[in-house]
């Protein structure tokens, strides 16, 4: 780029401050695409930032706002920097500080003037200068003086101030210097959480109090965060679960700690609890014996309530099951009395909770040999062995089998306790962050770790996936926990004599071409909304459609996202093609190919969509129509005319579009329109004939032509449309050769 891109930089110096604006925009938009191209203009921003802000507000009266000089110059240029690192010219890094301590300064300052305009442009310099402290991060005396600056808008009576406060100090509190300040405000934070009206702020709140979280403070967070969950917004109750859970396990000292946070968190927002949170407290119980004791009683007390969330029953389900043996020392947590307990929740439960507590009662057979009988009764139950549910019933009946014919070494080895889970990264936190996006507080995990060398990660084992655990064996797993995901296999080639295989096998066979007709069936979907798309002997297949709108503001940008996998290593790269046609109105002349009847025609337009517009043309024999196409990222406005010409068997088909022309809707609409030929009476008679299609309004009978002679029907006396209406009840008034 060369000369040209050194006389854009210099631009930077120009006496008039609107070409330096100009010039700071555009250097900033093409110093994100290529910033070593653009690295010169660091010292001459440094420069003009410099003059700017050391200026009197009298010394550039033409672009002073409210006794604030310059003050979108100064963002633009406080902008274009965070596109660099640090300067590492002494000289330039020295005048930045300077430059920036003076923005601080000036925040300090009492306002001179009452005008909400000035402490709006003062205010827009000074958190684009905590930006760039924030951004450069190297300053450590900057960062803490952001950081109180941040915490004194922390009580501010303008909303938005206390909202970008608590957002910028997010990020604060993930650097090193500055890490022990943000922790100061934790009070007030706290504060906000319980006080504040708006729902942004409360959830910048918790972000801020997830951010500065650490061992010394833990446990007070979460009990903050567990107080606010009870009355916390709907739409933010997940990821505060998710955090909770995750700042629980991170810096847990004692593990009992943890497993009566989570329990607690399962009955305060239980529905909002997903797999992956209880999945990892029982991996880490199974983890850790010197926890499990405790666990198993703590969910037992907890499975008394009247009242129990599912959730809380899949982990007393599994822990009981794998270590209820550790309490049943106590006559109040007998054998008897721990299965009697959790089988009283089983009425209540889903299915996949069914399973696991059946799973849970083959387990008690093996440590609790003395209720072998009473969990055999319930095994044997016809509420059991005859459960609508095929899962159920399929692990009452082994289960009973199991329990019934094993002996007590097989019973141990193949119900043995579940062994300790590989560590992995916690998907707990991958859950966070996939739901907060990238970019967000979530993602200062990483740059924490370094700073966190004291918390349990680095002492204790890292957090497991709960869906990337190692497969144990069947006999080891009863609960499906451990599983892995299943990969899928190649599917076996279709054979198309082989229908018990395609039909019930596990695994999805390959797809199968169309069968002889179905294209037909597809067709007749363009103007109707249900039916039956493919039968046979042993299949049938109906269609049913729901359209629902889907509304774009005028003059919005639309997105189409095209989401391509490589399934298979490829010689030639994949073409995308994407067609559009910028024009709006489409007409084509067409003969028709049955008689042009004025009611078939109109129940054609009806069901195609569009709402039939009568008394609009002049030419009452013309038929004009209206309706609104809608996709997922657009909608399409259609005025369509049929002008039929009787005399010479002919239509005039005219389509004009309001934002641009479908040519495969105009497609359908003239196929459906010229389709279904009228047949001769010999030629329905001729032996290719199978069947007719008899309609009479919107009623449809398919009629074999063996079954309705066997019938007693007089096949000439169908095709003349005077079949007996005891016979076919649906009378006749179109017949059409299938």
């Amino acid at each position: 780029m060369g000369d040209w891109t050194s006389r854009v930089v210099h631009l930077l110096n120009d006496q008039h401050l609107g070409v330096v604006t100009a010039a700071t925009s555009l250097i900033t938009t093409l110093a994100q695409k290529n910033p070593e191209e653009f690295k010169t203009s660091v010292s001459l921003a440094v420069s003009r930032l410099s003059r700017i802000v050391t200026s009197a507000s009298t010394d550039l009266q033409d672009y002073t706002y409210y006794f604030v000089p310059a003050p979108w110059l100064s963002v633009k240029l406080l902008r274009l920097l965070q596109c660099y690192p640090p300067p590492e010219d002494p000289a330039v890094r020295g005048r930045l500080t300077e430059c920036l301590e003076t923005i601080l300064n000036k925040a300090q300052e009492p306002p001179k003037s009452k005008k909400v305009q000035h402490s709006n442009a003062k205010n827009a310099v000074l958190f684009e200068a905590i930006s760039l402290i924030i951004h450069h991060d190297s300053e450590p005396n900057l960062l803490v003086r952001a950081c109180n600056q941040l915490g004194q808008f922390l009580q501010h009576r303008e909303t938005n101030l206390r909202y970008l406060a608590l957002e910028s100090m997010c990020t604060l509190a993930s650097s090193e210097f500055s890490h022990e300040a943000v922790k100061t405000h934790i009070e007030t934070v706290i504060n906000a959480l319980k006080t504040e009206r708006d729902v942004s702020v409360r959830q910048r709140a918790v972000d801020l109090l997830y951010a500065m979280c650490d061992r010394s403070n833990a446990q007070q967070i979460v009990a903050e965060m567990l107080n606010y969950l009870e009355t916390a917004d709907y739409s933010i109750r997940e990821e505060i679960v998710l955090k909770v859970a995750i700042l629980a396990e991170k810096y847990a000292v004692d593990y009992t700690w943890y497993v009566d946070t989570i329990l607690n968190l399962i009955r305060i927002a239980g529905d909002y609890v997903s797999e992956e949170v209880w999945y990892r407290v029982i991996q880490i119980v199974i983890n850790r014996d010197d926890v499990q004791g405790y666990a198993a009683k703590t969910v037992f007390e907890a499975l008394q309530a009247p009242a129990c969330h599912e959730n809380l029953v899949k982990v007393g389900g599994y822990i009981l099951g794998e270590f209820g043996n550790l309490i049943a020392g106590d006559p109040r947590s007998s054998p008897l009395i721990q299965f009697n307990l959790l089988h009283s929740k089983f009425h209540l439960c889903s299915v996949p909770t069914r399973a696991l507590l059946l799973s849970t009662y083959i387990k008690f057979v093996n440590l609790f040999p003395e209720i072998k009988t009473t969990i055999q009764d319930v095994l044997r139950s016809d509420s059991q062995l005859k459960n609508a549910d095929v899962e159920l019933q399929q692990r009452a009946v082994e289960y009973l089998r199991l329990s019934t014919i094993a002996s007590t070494d097989i019973l141990a080895t193949v119900l043995e306790e579940m062994p300790p889970f590989p560590e992995r990264e916690s998907s707990i936190l991958a859950k966070l962050k996939k739901k907060k996006g990238p970019g967000t507080v979530t993602d200062l995990e990483e740059i924490k770790k370094e700073r966190n060398s004291d918390m349990n990660g680095s002492a204790e084992p890292a957090a497991v996936d709960a869906n990337a655990v190692r497969t144990p064996s069947p006999s080891e797993d009863l609960l499906g926990l451990g599983a892995a995901p299943v990969t899928n296999a190649a599917p076996p080639p279709f054979a198309p004599g082989n229908l018990l295989v395609d039909v019930f096998a596990d695994s999805p066979s390959a797809i199968a071409p169309l069968a002889p007709g179905s294209d037909d069936n597809f067709a007749r979907f363009v103007c109707k909304n249900n039916g039956v798309l493919f039968e046979n002997q042993l299949l049938q297949i109906g269609l049913k459609s729901e359209f629902r709108q889907n509304l774009v503001d005028g003059g919005a940008q639309v997105q189409q996202v095209v989401n391509i996998e490589c399934v298979s290593d490829f010689m030639e790269a994949p073409i995308l093609n994407i067609q559009f046609s910028p024009k709006q109105e489409v007409q084509n002349i067409f003969k028709a190919k049955h008689p042009m009847d004025a009611e078939i025609t109109k129940a054609k337009i009806i069901g195609f969509g569009s709402a039939l517009l009568e008394e609009v043309d002049p030419n009452p024999a013309n038929f004009v129509g209206a309706g609104i196409i809608h996709t997922k990222t657009t909608q399409i406005g259609c005025l369509l005319r049929l002008e039929p010409n009787l005399q010479a068997q002919i239509i005039l088909y005219t389509l004009d579009q309001i934002k641009h022309a479908s040519f495969c809707c105009f497609k359908l609409v003239k196929e459906q329109l010229a389709k279904r030929e009228s047949i001769s009476r010999e030629l329905l008679s001729a032996d290719s004939v199978e069947a007719v299609v008899i309609t009479r309004g919107a009623k449809v009978i398919v009629v074999d032509k063996t079954v309705g002679i066997n019938a007693g029907l007089d096949w000439g006396e169908i095709l003349v449309g005077t079949a007996n209406e005891d016979v076919l009840p649906y009378g006749v008034d179109v017949v059409f050769w299938k």
